[in-house]
C-alpha cells in the first residue's frame, strides 16, 4: 500500500463507543497511570544516572507516536482506497483489490494483534488462524468493511456510512474497470 492520487470522495471514521472507551481507558493507563509509576519508582530510588528522570515520559511518546498512525478517515481516489492518517494515507491500489464487502463476517478464531495500537480506535497488523494476516483501521466495529485484496490478505477499515461509501465505489470507473465486486 502507497499514498497517492487526490481524494475525490471522503469519508470520516468516527470513533464507536466501544473504542471510544477502549481508548479513554488506555490514554489514561498509558499516559496518567504508568508514567506516574515509574516516576515515584526512579524517585524514590538513591540517585543513579540522570537518564531516569526521562523514562516516565516514554509511555507519553508512545502515546503521541500512535496517535499519528491513527485512521482519521478514508477516501475512494482515481487509484484506490485510502485510509486517511496524520502520518500520511495508505492506499490500497484498485489493481490489487477484489472485492469489498459490508458486512464483515469477523473470524470465529482467535485474533492475534501484532503491531497495533488501541488508544484511538484498533489499527494496526492483525492474525487469526481464519484470515491469516490482516490490517485493521477500526473506528466503529459495526461499519466494518473489508476490503479483499488478490493476494487474499485483508484490509478491514470503518467508514462513518459503510452504505454511502458502498454506493460511492459503485460508482467509481476506476473500481468497476479493475473488476472490483462491490458486495452489500
Amino acid at each position: 500500500m502507497s499514498g497517492g492520487g487526490t481524494p475525490d470522495r471522503h469519508f470520516a471514521a468516527p470513533l464507536g463507543r466501544a473504542q471510544r472507551l477502549l481508548g479513554i481507558f488506555l490514554m489514561l493507563l498509558v499516559g496518567g497511570f504508568v508514567p506516574l509509576v515509574l516516576a515515584a519508582a526512579l524517585w524514590s530510588r538513591p540517585a543513579g544516572p540522570s537518564w531516569r528522570f526521562a523514562l516516565p515520559a516514554l509511555p507519553v511518546v508512545i502515546l503521541l507516536v500512535t496517535a499519528g498512525f491513527r485512521p482519521t478517515g478514508f477516501a475512494i481516489t482515481s487509484t484506490g482506497v485510502q485510509v486517511l492518517r496524520p502520518a500520511g494515507p495508505l492506499e490500497v491500489p484498485w489493481e490489487a483489490l477484489r472485492s469489498v464487502r459490508f458486512p464483515v463476517v469477523w473470524p470465529r478464531s482467535f485474533v492475534l494483534g501484532i503491531f497495533r495500537a488501541d488508544f484511538f480506535g484498533s489499527y494496526g497488523a492483525y492474525w487469526s488462524r481464519a484470515w491469516g494476516r490482516f490490517d485493521l483501521y477500526l473506528t466503529n466495529q459495526a461499519n466494518s468493511v473489508v476490503l479483499l485484496k488478490r493476494d487474499g490478505r485483508r484490509v478491514v477499515i470503518s467508514p462513518g456510512d459503510p452504505q454511502a461509501f458502498l454506493v460511492a465505489l459503485r460508482a467509481t470507473p476506476e473500481a468497476l474497470g479493475s473488476g472490483v465486486e462491490v458486495e452489500g
